[in-house]
């Protein structure tokens, strides 16, 4: 089966599922940017059931408009969403967990430009390297 386009069933499914993430992906970089920059955290305040309703229409729009792609849907979602969710709980812990070190990166960079001398490299370096550890695990 074929859509208009030339593309197939199957890749605009695929299409709607990496939307769907992206979409996700942007709604917790919103949340982690409103509760560590304050400017964004006085005005933001979180509403679950806001990102709930703009997911069910999005995946409600492939239903109205392309019904045939909308049956191809089996159990993608919720496979999605569970990786989604461990995803983005292994970066939230890994956040708390390395919060300290982000404390201290900031603390230096705070220092760095309040004193423009330079850095104790050896501790830059062995910050570096811890981040560097954190990413990898997420």
């Amino acid at each position: 089966m074929t859509v208009s386009d030339g593309c197939t069933a199957e890749d605009l499914l695929q299409f709607h599922l990496w939307f769907f993430v992206v979409f996700c992906a942007m709604d917790f970089n919103h949340v982690l940017l409103s509760q560590y920059r304050p400017a964004l955290h006085a005005r933001y305040k979180y509403d679950g059931r806001r990102v709930v309703l703009r997911h069910k229409a999005f995946k409600t729009l492939l239903r109205q408009y392309n019904p045939d792609v909308y049956r191809l849907i089996d159990h993608q979602y919720l496979e999605l969403h569970k990786g989604l969710e461990a995803i983005f709980r292994t970066a939230t812990l890994g956040i708390y967990r390395y919060q300290e070190n982000f404390a201290r990166l900031y603390m230096l960079h705070q220092e760095r430009m309040a004193n423009p001398i330079f850095p104790d490299l050896r501790k830059l370096h062995q910050l570096e390297d811890e981040m560097q550890a954190a990413t990898y695990a997420l």
